[in-house]
């Protein structure tokens, strides 16, 4: 039985993945040339023609069972995934999807960075879309690994003279 989560961000800084149960998933499309095998130790699946983009209820949604081959079965809410997942899931589809351009490569690539987080790794590519994957993958990862960092002012006091402006500059290094 494949379980989906619908993704929506919340202006927040930290994302959380909000589901709906109950609701029959709705296929937007295949994205061609984006195949793989996925698996982990224990088990495989072919994805060769590509991966589906899929809808619950009028939402994006993102499959977190990818060796459950169709579009039946139930659906997940955010209490159903281990805390410890919660968060790391909520970052990918928030910088993969949420803030993305929304195209097939962004869909894809959140697609794969969340079965990887599950555990499932992309064993052999069909398609095109896993020579684009590891940067695509490097850009989303790079923006996940910056989430929780501040931007560095300084320790200075500054005063702004009303109708001026005053620019800072972040001296923070990395």
């Amino acid at each position: 039985m494949p379980f989906f989560l619908v993704a929506t961000s919340l202006f927040t800084n930290a994302p959380m993945i909000k589901a709906q149960e109950f609701y029959k998933p709705t296929t937007l499309g295949l994205i061609r040339g984006a195949g793989a095998k996925i698996g982990n130790p224990s088990d495989y699946v072919f994805w060769k023609d590509g991966v589906h983009k899929i809808s619950v209820d009028g939402k994006i949604a993102f499959c977190i069972e990818p060796t459950t081959l169709g579009l039946g079965g139930s659906y997940s809410n955010h209490e159903d995934i281990p805390i410890l997942l919660q968060k790391p899931l909520s970052l990918i589809v928030y910088y993969g999807w949420d803030t993305s351009s929304k195209t097939n490569d962004d869909y894809a690539t959140t697609q794969y960075m969340i079965w990887e987080k599950l555990g499932y790794s992309p064993m052999e590519w069909y398609g095109d879309f896993g020579q684009r994957y590891s940067a695509l993958k490097a850009r989303e990862q790079s923006k996940i690994n910056n989430h929780n960092k501040r931007p560095d002012f300084g320790s200075g006091t500054y005063e702004v003279d009303l109708g001026t402006t005053l620019t800072l500059n972040d001296t923070r290094s990395d």
